[in-house]
């Protein structure tokens, strides 16, 4: 069965001179100012541009999802020639996920707390039909519906790989000239209809008469078979493709494919779509409820929710921001082949230079609710005409990779320079009971290292690998199973005892977290947000922490008018600056950042980073930076510690940690940088 490829001259998506307006405060907000531009079926286009600049706001118009006043003002918005602009709500939610899907970038606030993934997922199944439940599967069969594409979207299921496992057997059988019918007669009843299951199947086919040689050599491709097509993810023409690999011809691959592929039950399509989406035990992991990820687990669960029914258009909506390097390398690996093969377009948001050019043919430039650049990505990247492009670049950690040094010449107090460490941890290890089991799991595994004071050492690895587990129990919100943490020399089980010691030690380290939606009150002011760490310690009076309020705002390059607004008025990258400046009201001697620029466009990112390296010269200010973006890393940090599965694997200066690395896993890491060898 040949690809599902569109026609080169098929537009799908047809934007022109849209303009988008919010009414704010009794007056006009042009967020949007005539934007034109068109998606080809099979496309990949990347909107790259700092935060406020219209490029969320672009995206949402295209389904009718502008929040609050939004609304369009005037242009044209084509999907499959089809006029959008004016479609009633009705016609739009016939177009959500059958013909546009949408990955949103904050996992925490588009997650029901209450409901499992699973649960979740399923319900994105069941309002676009998509082929899971067997009375779907049986009215596809018989002919009474109609599926969203070619039979070629039907997935497979456990029972249909099983019996496609058996028949290749035969094949292969029947190539090493034996008589399949006495073989099979001589293999145990019970065994033959799970035959290529079976841990046992080479002693069971040498018992039937197959010689050695052939039975190892059998049950060495049947393993590689089974692990090479996935349950409720591989479709008909994927385990067509496979097939043919493992030496079947096209049309006994078709024919072994139609005839055994029907579709999937939903909690195999459940877990398929997890899979996909790069999560390991997906069926394991269907049951858990969002809290129980970490932030880039989460986000894998919207793609899987996005990909759900195979929309022609996916809207990404810096779908990768909370992801390491590798699972965004896999994800984005997996919208590439999506694109290729079922002839899927994506409309990527992103503040990633490096990654809209790896990832995308076209590349759109916004910059206050314009389009000031575009064209082929590479060529843009390489040869920038527009002013801010070229500021995005020089911006961009993967793609400038020049060690931040401090603008400030004042002197540190000597005082500040202390030779201990701030935090010292020794054979660490925190186990957590793994749900529905008697077992528990090694978040973090017997670990040792020190942050040095007026340092910058970052954590990193993979989602799930420890790292925030880590930084948890720095902050003394989750006790150590084993090992211990000394801060300053105290042991930190002493602190969190003393009402005294622990309401110094809060004081003296302040956190940042990774997801700025949770960790601000959306019925709290932004100034009272960041005034409250002042109030909660009794830091000056009301008049003071005002002024210091506004001064923080300053520095995190946010006006003061924004005091009297809340949370769900600001951009994700906003959000982040306010975390940022709460983090700082206590002139802590500490920052512990979790993730705290992920969220953010690089040129707010380089702000950011830029001040938080000038207040660390100036102030004597130690950082322990939680971080999925070795490129970030690679320009603010002092020490690197590398984690893989709660174990510590490499640590070192960073330079000689970029140079030369001695772990396979830390070269994988650095090889998965987006965009670090396009210029």
């Amino acid at each position: 069965m040949s690809k599902i490829i569109p026609e080169a001259s098929e537009t799908l998506l047809d934007v022109q001179n849209l303009s988008i307006d919010f009414d704010v405060d009794k007056r006009k907000v042009h967020a949007v100012q005539g934007v034109s531009f068109t998606v080809e079926a099979g496309q990949k286009v990347a909107i790259v541009g700092e935060s406020g600049s219209g490029k969320s706001t672009t995206a949402h118009s295209l389904i009718n999802l502008l929040p609050g006043s939004g609304h369009v003002t005037g242009g044209s918005i084509k999907l499959e020639g089809r006029e959008m602009v004016g479609e009633s709500e009705k016609t739009f939610v016939q177009i959500r996920g059958k013909k546009i899907g949408l990955v949103p970038q904050d996992p925490m606030s588009n997650l029901n707390p209450v409901y499992k993934i699973g649960k979740q997922i399923g319900e994105a199944l069941d309002a676009n039909n998509v082929d899971v439940d067997h009375d779907i599967v049986q009215k596809v069969v018989d002919g009474k519906l109609e599926i969203q594409h070619s039979d070629d979207e039907l997935f497979l299921g456990r029972n249909a790989r099983r019996k496609i496992e058996n028949e290749v057997l035969k094949i292969w059988l029947a190539e090493a000239k034996y008589n399949v019918d006495e073989i099979m007669q001589k293999v145990p009843k019970e065994s033959q209809d799970n035959l290529s299951l079976r841990k046992d199947l080479f002693n069971i086919l040498v018992a039937a008469g197959v010689s050695e040689e052939n039975a190892s050599d059998i049950h060495s491709r049947i393993v590689k078979l089974h692990k090479s097509m996935t349950v409720g993810s591989s479709i008909r023409i994927d385990v067509i493709h496979t097939l043919q690999k493992f030496g079947i011809s096209e049309s006994k691959a078709t024919q072994i494919a139609h005839e055994h592929i029907k579709g999937s039950e939903k909690v195999d399509r459940i877990a398929g779509l997890l899979a996909e989406a790069g999560l390991v035990h997906a069926g394991q992991r269907a049951k858990q409820y969002p809290h129980e990820f970490s932030g880039g687990m989460r986000q894998r669960a919207l793609i899987a929710m996005g990909l759900a029914a195979r929309p022609r258009l996916l809207i990404a909506d810096e779908p990768t921001s909370a992801l390491d390097v590798t699972v965004q390398k896999r994800i984005l690996d997996r919208i590439n082949r999506l694109t290729s093969t079922l002839g899927v377009a994506v409309l990527f948001i992103t503040h990633d230079l490096g990654l809209a050019a790896e990832y995308s043919d076209k590349l759109i430039v916004m910059h206050k609710g314009r389009i000031v650049e575009s064209g082929a990505s590479l060529e843009v990247l390489r040869n920038p005409k527009h002013p801010y492009t070229k500021k995005l670049m020089n911006a961009a950690p993967s793609l400038n990779a020049t060690r931040m040094i401090s603008e400030s010449t004042s002197q540190i107090d000597k005082s500040i320079q202390k030779s201990f460490n701030v935090f010292e941890f020794e054979n660490l290890t925190k186990e957590f009971k793994l749900p529905g089991t008697k077992k528990n799991f090694k978040a973090v595994d017997d670990i040792t290292f020190a942050v040095q004071r007026g340092k910058t050492t970052a954590i990193v690895g993979e989602s799930g690998s420890g790292k925030s587990t880590v930084a948890n129990m720095a902050l003394g919100l989750l006790k150590p199973t084993s090992g211990r943490i000394l801060f300053e020399s105290t042991n930190m089980d002493e602190i969190m005892k003393s009402k005294k010691l622990s309401k110094d030690f809060r004081m003296k380290v302040q956190p940042v977290f990774q997801n700025p939606y949770g960790s601000l009150d959306p019925l709290y002011s932004l100034g009272r947000a960041i005034a409250e760490p002042m109030e909660i310690h009794g830091v000056g009076n009301s008049k003071s922490r005002t002024a210091r309020v506004k001064e923080l705002l300053e520095l995190v390059q946010l006006p003061s008018s924004i005091m009297t607004r809340y949370p769900n008025e600001l951009s994700g990258g906003q959000r982040q600056r306010i975390a940022i400046a709460r983090a700082l009201a206590l002139n802590s001697e500490l920052i512990l950042l979790d993730e705290a620029v992920s969220a953010l466009d690089v040129l707010v990112q380089e702000q950011i980073l830029h001040l938080l390296n000038n207040l660390q010269k100036e102030l004597g200010l130690t950082y322990l930076f939680i971080t999925h973006d070795l490129a970030v890393v690679n320009i603010v940090a002092d020490e690197v510690v590398v984690m893989e599965s709660g174990k510590l694997v490499e640590t070192g200066k960073t330079a000689d940690i970029f140079k030369n690395p001695k772990q396979e896993y830390t070269k994988n890491l650095l090889e998965a940088i987006p965009g670090r060898n396009l210029i």
